[in-house]
């Protein structure tokens, strides 16, 4: 589609929704392509390099899930102990309504030129709501779920790229990653740690 053409979609997202959207944000409160945000602030998306191009606008996700995905992009700047600051945020200049696809789960995004952060969401808000949502297990590990929520997820934990992602937690114990893990996996804990520990 071209930008033109693209841009014939452009609505004003005041008068088109009221849904409520979804942003994930890096320690310093920056999002996946560096835009610096505030809670209670309006931050206007402005690319200099794609000046007429919808998709440089800034992202936010209608849900919580496919918005815990898409932080996992903030993890290439930074190491995966970071927790994403996940918030409210409310679309405010002009948009564009998109769909995408994910594990066969359809989920809205809205681009937009303006976005202001109404609020962060606790830890318990972003654990009940991908509940509610029926969350793949993966965006529990990505949005640094506690060790209880994590233990209502362990039939999922079973093979290495779930145990490799368990070990870079580090609020988790070896304790921990043993009720977690089967015990198959013991041998890739003991040696996580040792190797820690050494260094």
């Amino acid at each position: 589609m071209t930008t033109a053409n693209m841009r014939k979609l452009i609505k004003n997202t005041k008068e088109t929704t009221n849904m409520t959207y979804y942003k994930a944000f890096d320690p310093d409160f920056c999002d996946e392509n560096h835009f610096q945000f505030a809670i209670g602030k309006e931050t206007e998306i402005e690319n200099s390099y794609q000046p007429d191009f919808v998709y440089a606008w800034g992202r936010c996700d209608t849900k919580l899930e496919a918005c815990i995905r898409n932080s996992y992009k903030l993890m290439k700047y930074f190491s995966f102990d970071t927790t994403p600051h996940i918030c409210e945020v409310e679309p405010n200049g002009e948009a564009v309504q998109r769909d995408d696809f994910f594990m066969k789960k359809r989920f809205s995004y809205c681009l937009s030129n303006r976005i202001a952060v109404i609020r962060e969401l606790t830890t318990d808000e972003v654990m009940q709501c991908l509940w509610n949502e029926g969350a793949d297990f993966n965006a529990f590990i990505t949005a640094h779920a506690p060790f209880e929520e994590l233990m209502k997820l362990k039939e999922h934990f079973n093979n290495l790229d779930t145990v490799g992602r368990l070990l870079r937690l580090s609020y988790l114990t070896k304790e921990q990653l043993r009720e977690l893990l089967p015990q198959k996996y013991y041998k890739y804990i003991d040696n996580y740690f040792s190797s820690h520990i050494l260094g």
